[in-house]
């Protein structure tokens, strides 16, 4: 790259348990010995917490909230100290590491089940951040049309699964969860992909 390139980097991070693994037959994920744990997790977003606040790097954090959860009853102080700081963004991951499209897992969500998931995350994002989460990045980086009609129902502003060049300078942005027919519910003719 020569010195007079530029271009864009979105900093995101995705909090969610210590070695997350997707389970055959089960929509949620584990850890390797049964319950997700987020020791690491938390070491990690100590370290993280420091170095965004002295560099004033930009950045999105996107909270499974089971993991969410988990830090506010173990470090709630670690926690205000990212909700403070306002150079962060934060956005939903899911609830338990959801797999919702059922390429990992083999048990693919239905709008409805989508819908009930991200309520519930949403709820608990709510309680720690006063607003319902507007970003979201499925877990996997994997999207249904389900997901994405779920996430329209609950009004969420973009889905940063997949980002798209949005000008020949190369800029990336996530894809806003906008659709081009007359119907929003007919998925079939938005401008997002299909998983």
């Amino acid at each position: 790259m020569s010195p007079d390139t530029s271009f864009s980097l979105a900093l995101t991070i995705d909090v969610d348990p210590d070695a997350n693994r997707p389970v055959r037959g089960r929509a949620d994920a584990a850890g390797p010995h049964g319950e997700a744990t987020c020791d690491a997790c938390l070491e990690g977003l100590k370290a993280l917490a420091a170095l965004l606040e002295q560099l004033r790097i930009p950045a999105t954090l996107f909270w499974e909230a089971r993991t969410l959860w988990q830090v506010k009853a173990q470090c709630p102080e670690l926690l205000s100290e990212l909700r403070e700081n306002g150079a962060l963004e934060h956005g939903c991951h899911g609830m338990r590491h959801e797999d919702f499209s059922g390429e990992r897992t083999g048990v693919r969500l239905d709008r409805q089940q989508a819908r009930r998931i991200l309520r519930e995350a949403g709820g608990r994002f709510a309680s720690v951040f006063q607003e319902q989460p507007r970003a979201f990045r499925a877990p996997y980086c994997l999207l249904s049309d389900a997901l994405l009609g779920a996430l329209q129902d609950l009004h969420y502003t973009y889905d940063a699964s997949l980002t798209r060049r949005a000008d020949e300078a190369g800029a990336l942005i996530p894809y806003c969860l906008l659709y081009t027919s007359p119907s929003p519910r007919d998925l079939s003719t938005s401008r997002m992909p299909s998983s």
